[in-house]
């Protein structure tokens, strides 16, 4: 059989396979072109084909030495080729330690072309997998001007410029590459990031739900959405994209782990326990899952489960203000007030601006009748909200911190009213029955 009709059936196996993901394909594909290699050592140029067919043959069947070995066989044969130094270095990009190889290699292609946008568009997306942001920008930005229809070109830049956090710019460049390829759910999952941190909520939910649209099977998609449903103070919605991603993918702690923190939101605390034990069967080195079941032992008047949980929690994150303040308010509604006092004492020099460690210091403060520093404590944690949170898309902890706040200051009898609770109430942020349950064990 003539060579040429050879590499043409390789060839064509390669792309079945690859489409198909059929490794049956790939293994033919390997042995055609490895047919080419044995009987045509003459005819460098079709060897050089054979072992970048090959190369790429090993690549997509996670036989990666064997796919280094082709392609710098290949570059061995022909070093003037850009192709093969390309071909490795995509290979060098997804494997930890390699990235360094990545870009020499996209840089002898470069230097073999200088106007070859594919080898600019990878070693610019190598640059960012580095954090060499400013070099990575350059050459997504030359890859652009060279092949101006590239989406993932501009998908690429558009992360760079989030991972900076230059949002608008991350916009426009994601707007293009939708544009140039609405089918992609990575895209909308990007666009989508970018949107959340411009706090356009509402936008970003219709960019991860295009994104599900287009591939419902991602559970990572889904609980993106829930986030930004809790963001929206859309909880049933939140637990049901939680729940989603928890049926596609159930050894996942983390999906757990939000539907639970939802639960907690809710006031559903048997539920938010389950959930968060179930996390922590799926990964016990997580300080927050500790830090948040101890959250709700101590809502559920479990103080000795509490306390135990939050110990936990330090122990794997000993820096963390959250464990420490919350611990302290365990060991108030528990009356150990000594322990409390020095946890509540931490937390606030770990975290000087951490609102939730003062109104729960304030409580301790009350009941030991420092009334003097429980003031101090109270107007403390609520300076803090008012100078940097707001009502509506302020989260439930920093809301009831606050809440507690005022209803302190109202039982040491130097306030009388309490704005921040009314709002919330009136305006069906939180109900009357939810804050009941967070304040039950409150004294």
């Amino acid at each position: 059989m003539d060579l040429e009709l050879i590499l043409a059936s390789a060839d064509e196996n390669l792309n079945k396979g690859e489409q198909l993901n059929d490794e049956d394909y790939l293994e033919i594909a390997i042995d055609l072109f490895s047919r080419v290699i044995n009987k045509c050592k003459s005819e460098d140029s079709l060897v050089y084909r054979a072992y970048n067919g090959r190369g790429s043959a090993h690549e997509l069947l996670k036989k990666i030495p064997e796919a280094i070995n082709d392609f710098t066989d290949a570059i061995e044969l022909d070093s003037g080729n850009p192709e093969a130094y390309i071909n490795r270095g995509n290979v060098y990009r997804g494997i930890s330690g390699s990235l360094n190889d990545a870009v020499d290699d996209f840089t002898n292609a470069i230097g073999l072309d200088p106007e070859h946008s594919v080898a600019y568009s990878y070693r610019g997306l190598v640059f960012s997998l580095l954090k060499r942001f400013p070099e990575a920008l350059v050459d997504l930005t030359k890859a652009i001007e060279l092949d101006p229809k590239n989406s993932v070109t501009y998908n690429n830049r558009g992360s760079v410029y989030n991972s900076l956090e230059r949002f608008p710019e991350a916009l426009v460049d994601l707007n293009k590459a939708i544009e140039l390829n609405p089918k992609s759910s990575a895209f909308y999952i990007n666009r989508g990031f970018v949107n959340n941190s411009l706090k356009k909520f509402l936008e970003s939910v219709d960019d991860f739900t295009n994104a599900i649209n287009l591939n419902p099977k991602n559970s990572i998609t889904y609980i993106n959405r829930g986030f930004v449903n809790t963001l929206l103070k859309r909880f049933p919605e939140a637990v049901d994209d939680f729940t989603e991603a928890i049926k596609l993918k159930p050894e996942d702690a983390i999906a757990y782990s939000h539907r639970g923190s939802t639960f907690i939101t809710l006031g559903k605390f048997p539920e938010a326990v389950d959930d968060l034990s179930e996390a922590i069967k799926l990964n016990s080195q997580l300080s927050v899952l500790y830090n948040d079941r101890g959250f709700v032992y101590t809502f559920m008047g479990k103080f000795p489960e509490a306390v135990d949980d939050l110990s936990e929690a330090i122990k794997l994150r000993p820096e963390d203000a959250v464990s420490y303040s919350n611990r302290g308010f365990a060991y108030t509604l528990s009356g150990k007030f000594d322990e409390a006092a020095v946890d509540l004492n931490k937390a606030i020099k770990l975290d000087s601006q951490f609102l939730p460690a003062y109104s729960n210091r304030g409580n301790l403060h009350r009941l030991k009748g420092d009334n003097n520093l429980a003031e101090t404590d109270y107007r403390m944690a609520l300076g803090i909200f008012n100078e940097n949170t707001n009502i509506h898309t302020s989260n439930s902890g920093k809301l009831r911190a606050a809440i507690r706040a005022e209803r302190g200051l109202i039982k040491l009898g130097v306030e009388t009213t309490n704005p921040i609770e009314e709002t919330v109430v009136q305006e069906g942020i939180l109900s009357s029955e939810q804050l009941n349950q967070f304040f039950k064990y409150d004294k």
